[in-house]
């Protein structure tokens, strides 16, 4: 799940969110994603509303494809 801030990406596993999100029962697959869009949106929500995170990073859940 990517985190974004002026023009520079982040990713939750630098800000230790993992943590946040097995609280919510969300777990990533063995690639390091999460399963589906309702699963992301979950612990994004929780660190967009929470306020665990930067007030300058916003949180996405995002669908990764290959075409």
């Amino acid at each position: 799940m990517p985190g974004f801030e002026m023009g520079r990406f982040h990713t939750w596993l630098c800000y230790s969110y993992l943590e946040e999100a097995a609280v919510l029962g969300i777990r990533p697959n063995a690639h390091g994603l999460i399963g589906g869009l309702p699963e992301a949106r979950r612990p994004a929500d929780e660190i967009n509303t929470g306020g665990g995170s930067p007030e300058e990073v916003t949180w996405f859940p995002t669908l990764i494809t290959e075409h």
